[in-house]
């Protein structure tokens, strides 16, 4: 590209396509540049916009992405992408009224559709259901699914026989919330239905405000006793911790840090650490020297009922942004959420609690990729945690 752009210094395609693959790469700030460049040359040029867009998101300025994102729908009048982004760039900002509904432009897009199965059925609109049976269905992450349960005690107060269907790990614990009625795992078949509609549509159709939140907790737990595992009893204040989210997600190389950094919270006196990762970076714990002072839950892990088993034994959850901060957050406990600098737009902007888990404490890197300014902090709190706690 660079040979192309030096040979045809205004074929803006090339600046455009440069800018896009420097921001996969996380070259944040070259990125920009080469947008920038490209907007120069031609300010109606809606392909930079958008990737400039997608990098002001990265590097945590959602004001100016939303910017990009509404030149980008001023040329393209018809693009639900630009839509979609402008609600996460404002979802970010807290205006959840706007946000929420240019969220669901999501579901037109060409990735919703390759991915996400479609229903004969109508989509919900929020109205009451009269004894009809609605599906809720996971659509992402399985931290996602678990943030979004929440809203199942409110779908069902509408009057509908409420089925769930989730990834096959969540299915148990899901099928612990008393309004639900059943629970399909994934790929498994499922029963008649009336309406259905994504779990992560409920907060726009049941009109979610960032006051209004259902905030109450827990909304999940253990239920089931042959599920559960016991965790050492030692009087020692136990903490469980997670260091990576799934490497498939788009934003994994942000979110996940290197189990390396837990060092100084491991050294910290009167605690025991417990490791609740799974996956390929399991394994990650036993490069380190720290390795025999951590008691390894990850290969009992077989589902997230079976994880809030774990989690319902130890005092503290530590971890970055993955399913089991939220799993620990929606059941009461006391969790610790680690956030790259740019974060996912549910965790909003600075504040360091969650307005959806109200145990929850959130600590963010103060610069792009400094985890070691994360960890300072999180040590200095730990210790004075554990040592109050005595």
């Amino acid at each position: 590209l660079l040979n192309t752009i030096e040979k045809y210094p205004k074929l803006i395609n090339a600046y455009s396509n440069l800018g896009f693959i420097l921001h996969k790469l996380n070259e944040l700030d070259e990125a920009k540049i080469w947008c920038e460049r490209a907007i120069s040359i031609d300010l109606a040029f809606a392909d930079a916009h958008s990737v400039l867009g997608g990098v002001f998101l990265r590097l945590g300025n959602p004001k100016e992405a939303r910017k990009s994102f509404e030149r980008v729908l001023a040329l393209r009048p018809a693009d639900p992408a630009s839509r979609y982004n402008i609600g996460l760039a404002t979802l970010t900002l807290g205006d959840f009224a706007e946000g929420w509904k240019g969220y669901e432009a999501r579901r037109e897009t060409k990735e919703y559709a390759a991915n996400i199965p479609s229903h004969p059925q109508p989509y919900w609109d929020g109205s009451p259901l009269d004894g009809k049976t609605i599906l809720l269905h996971a659509e992402q992450g399985v931290g996602d699914g678990i943030q979004t349960l929440r809203y199942v005690k409110q779908v069902s107060a509408r009057g509908g026989k409420v089925v769930v269907e989730v990834q096959p790990a969540l299915a148990p614990l899901a099928a612990t919330i008393n309004e639900v009625g059943t629970v399909v795992p994934r790929g498994e078949p499922l029963p008649p239905f009336d309406v259905y509609a994504s779990l992560m549509s409920l907060p726009y159709l049941l009109g979610t405000a960032l006051d209004t939140i259902p905030a109450e907790v827990p909304y999940l737990c253990v239920d089931d006793a042959s599920d559960k595992i016991d965790v050492d009893h030692s009087g020692k204040f136990k903490v469980g911790f997670v260091w990576a989210g799934d490497p498939t997600q788009e934003n994994d190389c942000n979110r996940s840090t290197d189990v390396g950094y837990f060092r100084p919270l491991i050294d910290v006196p009167n605690t025991e650490f417990f490791s609740l990762q799974v996956g390929g970076r399991e394994d990650d714990l036993l490069a380190t020297n720290f390795a025999g002072n951590v008691i390894a839950l990850g290969a009992k892990l077989t589902d997230y009922n079976v994880t809030a088993s774990a989690i319902d034994q130890l005092d503290l959850i530590i971890s970055v942004c993955t399913s089991v901060a939220h799993l620990a957050g929606a059941m009461g406990k006391p969790v610790w959420t680690l956030l790259s600098f740019a974060p996912d737009f549910r965790w909003l902007l600075e504040r360091e609690d969650s307005p959806w888990y109200p145990t929850m404490r959130l600590f963010r890197q103060p610069k792009h990729g400094d985890w070691s300014s994360v960890f300072s902090v999180v040590s200095k709190e730990l210790r004075k945690l554990v040592s109050g706690a005595k």
